[in-house]
């Protein structure tokens, strides 16, 4: 939500960056012998395996500033 600017298509967004990270990490495990030498340290799944969440990590250091929450939020709702 933070990274979505409480919005549903922010949310869309950030849940679409995830899944396209996710498809990246399956990828790159899949494909792990065709990775060149520079980048060996990605032949290790359990570095690749971290890539969604250090993306969202990323993502959410750049963003955490620059977005306002809700008025109401925390508020009790009254009729």
């Amino acid at each position: 939500m933070i990274f979505g600017n409480w919005s549903p298509f922010g949310s869309w967004a950030a849940a679409l960056v995830f899944g396209v990270a996710q498809a990246l990490q399956i990828n790159l495990q899949f494909f792990r012998d065709q990775i060149p030498d520079q980048w060996a340290f990605l032949q290790q799944a359990y570095v690749v395996g971290l890539i969604p969440y250090l993306l969202t990590m990323v993502i959410l250091t750049g963003i955490i500033g620059k977005t306002t929450p809700p008025a109401a939020d925390g508020v009790p709702y009254e009729k």
